[in-house]
């Protein structure tokens, strides 16, 4: 998404600007790494042991495992959101440039980027 936005890509503007949105979508990729920064706070590893000793160590795996499992879970709704952010900034931008009439090769290969 920063690169998409970077003015680097060919027939879309930098930050997705444009004469009805000069602001464009400048915080949206500081937005999408706020939300990955969050998730890795929650769910990153951390030290675990539980002191079973009489298990073998197969409750704590199994405990572990777990913890794991619901980490996980909570990532997945994180990273939907930070896909949906990247849709939405695809959407953005093709709507704001699809009124262009440029059809240089450059502008149609900038165009099968966002497509969706």
């Amino acid at each position: 998404m920063e690169y998409f936005l970077s003015g680097q890509v060919e027939g879309v503007p930098r930050d997705g600007t444009g004469p009805n949105a000069p602001l464009g979508l400048i915080q949206w990729p500081k937005l999408a790494a706020a939300n990955l920064e969050h998730m890795r706070m929650l769910h990153s590893r951390r030290v675990f042991a539980s002191g079973g000793a009489t298990s073998y160590g197969v409750e704590d795996f199994w405990t572990h495992g777990m913890i794991v499992a619901r980490q996980l879970s909570g990532c997945l709704d994180t990273l939907m959101d930070i896909l949906e952010l990247e849709q939405t900034v695809q959407r953005e931008v093709r709507e704001e440039t699809s009124s262009r009439t440029d059809k240089t090769p450059e502008s149609r290969a900038a165009g099968f980027l966002y497509s969706g």
